[in-house]
């Protein structure tokens, strides 16, 4: 038997094994409400990134501003990780620094007064603190006025103007993401290198009216060409090389602004936003078509209102460019168990948000209308269904199409709870886009708008025992057709997943996972296990294999260790990766540790 098999037949045993024990183990237990974790998965899982540190985290869980509490209270977090294969750019010294990555993050707060410093290090980078970023804040002065120092993010209405950078996409989650809850002006304590602002805000609330004041001055990494113009932006936050390390603090801008909010009345609230932006060097966006100079403004108008058993919410912005976006939806719960959304968006062809990220198809607020429906209810105990439908068009070519298009995407969730110790979820999606194809016409090779279709079916099943073991096992299917492309993409993914808590401190998850897809264009998203703090949705394409086993022991009340080892294998491949990122085998492996101490 060659090894290739071998191999096959080894992980498939392993997984069928996992896959039957956690569907015959199960006992009665006491029934546990895992609602809520199960939704915060489901948001993370929507970002599909692979970044480590993706702010979201922060968004959504982060405690601090929560501890306002006399005494004095520290956070103390330390992280490091490395692959263990070297990529070529150590080889050949193109990058400069260890393979180490490294976060080191301090918050403190003792009444109203918070801090916190962030040290950051990807691998590759040659200091500690090759990103620092860093805040200090007082809330309630007076019972009116909030000050905050240093690095900060700015969020208004739905974001069509100032927004954090990134939320949550489209996915089984349907009623989140179509909707902001932004929260004016907080600080900035994660990885994220680009999205913040630095400087000084102040924020002053009384009854019913709400106003903000912000001013900030900072470097900003572009690309910039022989003209001395901001050719683009650079926004990995990697300065591992030269040519990388040239990039870095290659512009400055300053910005002034300001947020006003009005609550008309308990359910009725007005908002408001104006800010400028100047740049020192002339900065070109799109070749000029969205964006060129080296001053920018927005405004914009917002509101929020509660109607009876109805949300309703929307956000008008415009640009000096003299364009427009406008956002406005309303979200109903006739029934107690009855809850849907219907959004309507339009976002003007040469629209810029410099610093705003309204929801829609794409991550650019810009040349964009659409329709998206969402609901979820419960037909009987048990059992939730979720759905959408998102109908989109971009009235001017995008970078992957030659001329105007559109599309649609839908989803369908149902989530099963069979017994207090089992549930299963079943989601299928349907996504068509237009994607620019070449096909062969008379022997010539010739570019075309290709219609394309991908669906996916995906089923999970989640189990626990009596004496503490946790399950959860998943298949998932995806198929790619593509206009005038004989051939269709498929791949799938099954993956089994296993958790014990050994003893009251010590806590262990494995997880073993097989893959076998066409190209990138048939990747699945996977939401992995990750020490706090940290995210791990890898999107896997190929043919491999990839298993991790992740570890948690509460030393004290106050002190704990996770640590993370992760093992990848691609067997369609000889090296994983292309160029200065490229390993020298088609395996990959991974150790992150990380410590925790709070007081």
């Amino acid at each position: 038997m060659s090894f290739t098999r071998c191999w096959q037949a080894n992980w498939s045993f392993v997984i069928c094994s996992l896959f039957l024990l956690s569907v015959t183990s199960v006992r009665t237990q006491t029934e546990t409400d895992s609602l809520n974790e199960n939704n915060t998965e489901q948001l993370l899982e929507q970002t599909e990134t692979e970044e480590s540190e993706s702010p979201i985290l922060e968004d959504i869980s982060d405690s601090l501003d929560e501890n306002e509490t006399e005494n004095l209270h520290l956070e103390i977090r330390s992280r490091v990780g490395e692959e263990l294969q070297q990529r070529e750019g150590y080889n050949d010294g193109m990058f400069l620094g260890s393979r180490v990555k490294s976060y080191q993050r301090f918050k403190a707060s003792q009444g109203n007064f918070f801090g916190g410093v962030l040290l950051e290090k990807d691998a590759g980078e040659q200091k500690a603190n090759d990103f620092t970023t860093g805040f200090l804040q007082a809330k309630n002065i007076f019972n009116v006025l909030s000050v905050i120092v240093g690095n900060y993010r700015v969020e208004h209405g739905q974001g069509l103007s100032l927004w954090r950078g990134y939320d949550v996409s489209k996915g089984g989650a349907v009623l989140s993401p179509s909707r902001r809850h932004s929260r004016s002006i907080i600080p900035h304590l994660s990885s994220d290198e680009v999205n913040f602002f630095r400087g000084v805000a102040i924020t002053i609330d009384v009854p019913q009216f709400h106003l903000s004041f912000f001013i900030s001055r900072k470097q900003r990494d572009a690309t910039i060409d022989t003209s001395q113009n901001t050719a683009s932006m650079y926004s990995t936050g990697y300065f591992r090389t030269q040519n990388e390390i040239g990039k870095r603090n290659a512009l400055t801008e300053s910005t002034i602004g300001s947020l006003a909010k009005y609550n008309f009345s308990e359910n009725i609230s007005f908002g408001g936003n104006v800010y400028r932006s100047k740049f020192d060097k002339t900065v070109i966006v799109r070749e000029g078509n969205l964006f060129s100079g080296i001053e920018y403004s927005s405004a914009s108008l917002s509101f929020d209102a509660r109607i009876s058993k109805a949300k309703m919410f929307g956000e008008v912005a415009r640009t000096n460019n003299n364009t427009n976006a406008k956002i406005l939806g309303t979200q109903f719960s006739p029934l107690r168990k009855f809850s849907f959304v219907v959004v309507w968006r339009s976002y003007a062809e040469n629209f810029f948000a410099l610093h705003g990220l309204g929801f829609g198809e794409r991550t650019e607020t810009s040349n964009e209308n659409g329709v998206y429906v969402g609901c979820s209810f419960l037909p009987m105990k048990r059992t939730k269904v979720s759905f959408y439908f998102d109908q989109f068009s971009f009235p001017k070519p995008i970078a992957s199409t030659i001329f105007a298009s559109n599309g649609n995407d839908a989803l369908l969730r149902f989530d099963i709870h069979a017994t207090e110790q089992t549930s299963l979820s079943l989601q299928t999606q349907r996504k068509k886009t237009i994607q620019q194809t070449t096909t062969d016409i008379n022997s010539i090779a010739t570019k075309l708008d290709a219609e394309q279709i991908k669906q996916r079916y995906r089923f999970t099943l989640d189990s626990r025992t009596e004496n503490g073991f946790t399950f959860r096992n998943r298949i998932e299917f995806v198929s790619v057709t593509k206009e005038y492309v004989p051939n269709n993409e498929t791949g799938f993914l099954i993956y089994a997943d296993v958790g014990k808590k050994l003893t009251r401190d010590v806590s262990a998850n494995f997880r073993v996972a097989f893959y076998q897809t066409d190209s990138f264009e048939s990747r699945i998203a996977a939401f992995e296990k990750e020490v706090t703090g940290a995210l791990s949705v890898p999107a896997l394409y190929g043919k491999g294999i990839r298993w991790y086993v992740f570890l948690q022991w509460n030393i004290l009340e106050n002190f704990s260790l996770q640590t993370k080892y992760t093992s990848s294998f691609r067997d369609d491949v000889k090296f994983i990766g292309s160029g200065e990122n490229q390993f020298p085998t088609n395996s990959v492996n991974t150790i992150t540790m990380q410590a925790d101490w709070t007081m």
